[in-house]
């Protein structure tokens, strides 16, 4: 008994680090990806922080004006057609 379950966690285990392994790998690859789509769009590291910041503000704003109770229907996407057309509305 002792034994298969050893041999049951080996190859969980074995199969987790081929797992990790490839998740590194694309996220190597989609860094890679991303720079070279910033540097094509003429964006600097410094930019790309600027607009992030502004990006989070954003959201930060969005999160007052809304209240708990709206973030939480946004974050679990249960949100009414009529809320998601208002929504649109204001940020045209």
């Amino acid at each position: 008994m002792n034994e298969k379950s050893a041999a049951s966690g080996q190859n969980r285990r074995d199969r987790f680090e081929v797992l990790l392994a490839e998740m590194k790998s694309d996220l190597d690859i989609l860094k890679a990806r991303l720079k070279e789509e910033l540097t094509e769009l003429g964006i600097d590291q410094t930019k790309a922080r600027e607009l992030l910041s502004e990006y989070y503000k954003t959201e930060e704003c969005d999160l007052e004006t809304h209240g708990e109770k709206r973030q939480a229907e946004i974050d679990t996407g249960k949100s009414s057609r009529r809320k998601l057309e208002l929504d649109e509305s204001l940020q045209q």
